[in-house]
């Protein structure tokens, strides 16, 4: 057994090992009154989960061509 002394804590929980999928980025760059179109219910999900994480008011739509969109509406 050795001591190890001023080592940092790695951080705890499920993303510890998770990288950060850059396509959902586009969530990020959304203004008030935008709208990001995504193909399918998987990806709508994605972007509402890190607009709501950062704490943004969301709301999405199934529109007549079979495509989600997804404004931030505040």
């Amino acid at each position: 057994m050795e001591i190890i002394k001023n080592k940092p804590i790695p951080p705890s929980g499920r993303s510890k090992g998770r990288p950060r999928l850059p396509k959902y980025d586009i969530a990020d760059q959304l203004e008030v009154g935008d709208c990001a179109i995504v193909a399918n219910e998987l990806e709508a999900s994605a972007v509402t989960r890190r607009l709501m994480r950062a704490d943004k008011k969301v709301t999405r739509r199934q529109l007549p061509d079979g495509t989600i969109g997804v404004w931030r509406i505040e």
